[in-house]
């Protein structure tokens, strides 16, 4: 997640300065929605996980 801000922050600072395009700006914001939401469904997926674990292991959650 941290790299695809990174290529956006580049790409921002490559346009203002003049030598990017809005094009190069646009394909670097593309795929953080996604990655944020994927990120949300594992991190729920590790819960779960853990739930499972710990009602096998005969603890609450």
């Amino acid at each position: 997640m941290q790299q695809q801000r990174d290529i956006l922050a580049l790409a921002q600072r490559r346009l203002r300065g003049g030598i990017g395009t809005h094009f190069e700006v646009s394909q670097a914001e593309v795929p953080l929605p996604e990655t944020e939401r994927r990120i949300e469904v594992i991190d729920e997926e590790i819960q779960l996980t853990r739930n499972l674990l710990a009602a096998l292991a005969g603890k609450g959650p």
